[in-house]
């Protein structure tokens, strides 16, 4: 997990086609609430203008196996992967993006596509997450 924007994986991806539109799995590790809050109510114009709204959010309960991975989880539909792209190359977004960085130890958002599980995601309180890193458990044997 990172907490700044890679601005070189982000061109490689706009190039991408994914299918539409996409949900943003974000793990976020916070460091400093008040920071990362700020961030939140930051973003949301933005949000909002691009087409993107939160699915589901939540905190981690506690961990069944191995260590904890985040203290949020939070899924965000965006009409498609460039109009998140678009948003976080926005001048606007790169000014309230330290807020986000000093507010996460850790962060990591990984696109994902469900067309239709927007409002049955919503309607659940609780959902157990599974996040598994193959090449740490190879690298362990």
């Amino acid at each position: 997990m990172a907490t700044q924007i890679d601005f070189g994986k982000l061109r490689a991806l706009y190039r991408a086609d994914l299918p539409e539109p996409v949900d943003v799995l974000n793990l976020i590790h916070l460091r400093h609430w008040p920071s990362y809050r700020r961030y939140a109510v930051s973003v949301t114009p933005l949000l909002k203008l691009s087409g993107a709204g939160p699915q589901w959010m939540g905190k981690l309960e506690r961990e069944i196996h191995g260590p904890k991975q985040a203290d949020k989880l939070m899924v965000v539909r965006y009409p498609s992967h460039r109009a998140f792209l678009r948003m976080v190359a926005n001048p606007y977004y790169l000014l309230i993006n330290r807020f986000r960085e000093r507010g996460v130890q850790r962060f990591e958002a990984s696109f994902t596509h469900s067309p239709e599980a927007g409002a049955k995601l919503r309607r659940h309180k609780r959902f157990l997450v599974v996040h598994y890193n193959a090449t740490a458990h190879v690298a362990a044997r």
